[in-house]
């Protein structure tokens, strides 16, 4: 199944039972690999992401400044925080 259908369908799940169930939506734009657990750069993508950008920084930083105004890069372990305090922030508001 496409990325984009399950993620699709992913969303008007969610949309159909906003009503019914807390719902809090987290998409950063880009999850990196680890800080620190397991090990240090471990997951799936090896940690091109952070390459591409240094490099483009490398070669001309005034340029890739202007390219990555906005750069929203998390590590999954954080990301995993992150989701894990908004149920529990939302859970204390809601109840």
């Amino acid at each position: 199944m496409p990325y984009t259908f399950s993620k699709h369908l992913a969303e008007l799940l969610v949309d159909e039972s906003r009503f019914d169930i807390p719902v809090c939506i987290v998409r950063p734009a880009i999850v990196t690999v680890a800080n620190k657990e397991p090990i240090p750069g471990w997951g799936p993508h090896a940690g091109w992401v952070q390459a591409k950008v240094r490099n483009d920084a490398d070669r001309d930083l005034p340029k890739a400044r202007k390219q990555f105004k906005r750069l929203e890069m998390l590590h999954h372990g954080l990301l995993f925080f992150l989701v894990v305090l908004a149920a529990l922030f939302f859970k204390i508001l809601l109840f």
